[in-house]
Parts: structure tokens; sequence; C-alpha cells
């Protein structure tokens, strides 16, 4: 397709182009916090190899950096790295003229030229106090649906609308750039299936992944143009789609007292916590995972029935008993549990806020998080770690 080979030729450019990027001592290995089994990782490692964005912190003498994936892109920030995706040489060249008042304005004027971004958008692009506010879900696919355009990509079909569960909050100006951003398989949304979070902050892990779409065309998502049907036997609450891949559930809602025999738990079931309150269980979706009772502080699976008649009993060990085979990990500071991989995914999906300053103490609980501090080879080690335990 015409539009790819000039997606290519863009790509190109951006791996000889010399960009505005931190230039370290070191050579960068890997991020200590974007591991390997990230769900960005790849479109992570791709985007600081082409020079579109770079690591929050310097790599020691051993590589290691770190990157912050969670951490929120402003409007300049993304208005940046996009220009150093779409047209890396002039971008360069304005740098090199010394041009700009700002560290942003040549990315912000280059966009304007464009025709990407006009100068009333997200309430003036010359404003500092605008341009230094995060960008949301939407007004980045404002960005990515026009940065396309100037590629000369357009969607020969588009999705249903109903394909978009929050589509009523997308804000009206910004509703045929969303469309478009899905159309093209540029966005697939988050956290629930079909959910986009238009007024949601958009992270950095975000922000590559969208850049390494927009650069590369067979990375998107493959699009469903079709207009999908409800099935009469399904339900708003989503725990028709519970039932119909956990074996052991009854159909019936139940309410049990924690740690009190029960089958395996579904939403809209209840239980009652030790100290008395009772809890409705719902379902949270994340990177494709579904996760029951997120955010619920007390034990939902202990005293479950499993299918094979074994009793789960997290506290003594049932540690490999798991929709995805990964040992359970009890919060300590509140009692929640949930697999290994299940807390992963809420951290990486931004449910779980990682603290953005260091203890002070030893034990320190923040959120789900504890500070902890051991001794290394180079002298004491501290970081955050999950407030959970393998039992």
């Amino acid at each position: 397709m015409k539009f790819k080979r000039f997606v290519t030729a863009i790509l190109s450019l951006v791996m000889v182009a010399a960009l505005s990027v931190p230039a370290f001592a070191y050579e960068l290995k890997f991020f200590s916090d974007v591991p390997t089994n990230h769900w960005a990782y790849k479109a992570i490692m791709r985007s600081v190899e082409l020079g579109l964005i770079a690591g929050t912190k310097a790599p020691d003498a051993n590589g290691v950096g770190e990157f912050n994936p969670n951490a929120n892109m402003t409007r300049a920030q993304f208005i940046v790295v996009t220009m150093r995706a779409v047209a890396p040489d002039v971008l360069n060249e304005l740098n090199n003229a010394g041009q700009g008042e700002t560290w942003y304005s040549n990315a912000t004027q280059l966009a304007v030229q464009l025709g990407i971004l006009e100068w009333t958008d997200f309430g003036g692009l010359s404003e500092t106090a605008n341009m230094n506010k995060a960008i949301t879900r939407e007004e980045m696919a404002h960005i990515l649906s026009n940065a396309t355009s100037v590629l000369g990509q357009t969607p020969s079909s588009k999705i249903s609308t109903s394909r978009i569960t929050d589509w009523s909050k997308v804000s009206s100006e910004y509703q045929l750039d969303v469309i478009n951003a899905y159309s093209l398989g540029m966005l697939t949304g988050y956290a629930n299936p079909g959910n986009f979070g238009p007024k949601d902050n958009m992270s950095r892990a975000q922000a590559c992944a969208v850049l390494n779409r927009l650069l590369d065309v067979d990375s998107r998502a493959n699009v469903d143009t079709s207009t999908p049907t409800q099935k009469p036997s399904e339900s708003n609450n989503q725990s028709s789609y519970i039932g119909a891949t956990i074996k052991g559930q009854t159909t019936e809602a139940q309410t049990w007292k924690e740690g009190e025999k029960h089958s395996v738990p579904k939403v809209g079931d209840t239980i009652i916590a030790k100290n008395g309150t009772k809890y409705t269980i719902q379902a949270t979706y994340v990177d494709g995972r579904c996760i029951l009772g997120f955010g619920i502080p007390c034990d939902i699976w202990t005293g479950t029935v499993a299918p094979s008649g074994k009793v789960v009993t997290v506290a003594n060990g049932a540690g490999w008993w798991g929709d995805d085979y990964s040992s359970m990990l009890r919060n300590t500071a509140t009692g929640e549990v949930h697999t290994n991989r299940e807390w992963s995914a809420l951290l990486d999906g931004g449910l779980i806020k990682r603290p953005t300053t260091d203890g002070t103490y030893n034990g320190q609980v923040s959120g789900y998080h504890i500070w902890k501090e051991s001794q290394g080879p180079f002298g004491i080690e501290a970081d955050w770690g999950f407030v959970t335990e393998s039992k």
C-alpha cells in the first residue's frame, strides 16, 4: 500500500536522524521498571531505540536505567514525540537552528504547519499551563487521527460506536478522531473489554504503544467493523462472561463469610469480611485478563471448593490454584488475594499506582506497595515492592 511505503520511509528517517534526546554516559541495556514480560516492553524498547523517547533516569555503569512506564505524558511531551515520529528531519533542522521559545515550541509549530493541530487546540497551544497538563486519551486520539492523515492513511471502513462501551463519555469534538484511530487499529482500549477511557490520562507506556503502531502498520490491531449483537443470555453485569470461563461456579448468587466454604466466586456474589462488612464481587478487566474482587479488602478465595473437590486454603499453601496457574499472593495490609500474574496485570494496567516518592523507613506501606530495604553488593538497596506474600 502507498501509505505503508510512506511510513517505512519515515521510519528510516527516524533511525538515522540525530534527535534531541538525552545522551547518557553509559549504554542502556534495560530498564529496571520495564521487565521483559511488561505488556509494552517491545514498544518501549523500540521507541527508545528509534530516539522517540528516553528513560527518566540515566543508565548506571551496569546499563540499568529507569523508564517510569506508568507516569503521565503531558500534552507538550506527546506532541514532541509524535513529531519525532512523523517529521524527524524537519524537526531536527528546527532544533539545530535554535528556534523556539520553549523546548516544545518547534514541535508544536511543526504540528500546526502540517495540520495535525491548531493553535486553539487544548485551550491554546501557546499557553504553558495548558501544555504542561497531562494529555487525556481522547486528546491523544485527536493527534493520532490527524497524524495518520498526514501520513496518507484513512480508514476504508469504520467501527461501530457500539464496540466502545464508554462511547457516551467521549467529547463530541473528539468523536471522529476516536473512531478513525480505532478503525485504523491504532487503539485497542484498555481495562474493561471495549473500554476506551477518554478522560483518563495517557501513560508513557501507552504513548510508546501508539507510536509504534503509527510507524509500523503490521503492529496494529485487527479491526472488526461489523456491528456486534447481544445474545439474550448476556447481561450487563458481565456475570455470564465470568461464569462461562471458570468451572465450578453456581448460577445462583451466593453469600458467605470470609474463610467459609463456597463455590467458585463470580460476579454478583457477596462476601462478608471478618469485620462484618459486606462486599459484592465485581470484575475488573485489564490487559485482556478478568480479575475478580479487585479492591475488596478480604480473601475471596480461601474456602473455595474447587471442581476437584479440594478446598482452597491460601494460608496453607494452595499457591498454585488459579485461573492462570500462577501462585496466589496475599496483600498483607488488606488481606486481598490475587494470583501473581493478576497483581502484575493490575500494576502494568495502572490500576495499582506505584508510589512516586521513596519510602522513609523499611516496611513503610503505601497503597499496595511496601518499602523494602536489603543488603546488596553495593550497600543497602531499597525499592517499592508489592505488599503481598506467597502462602
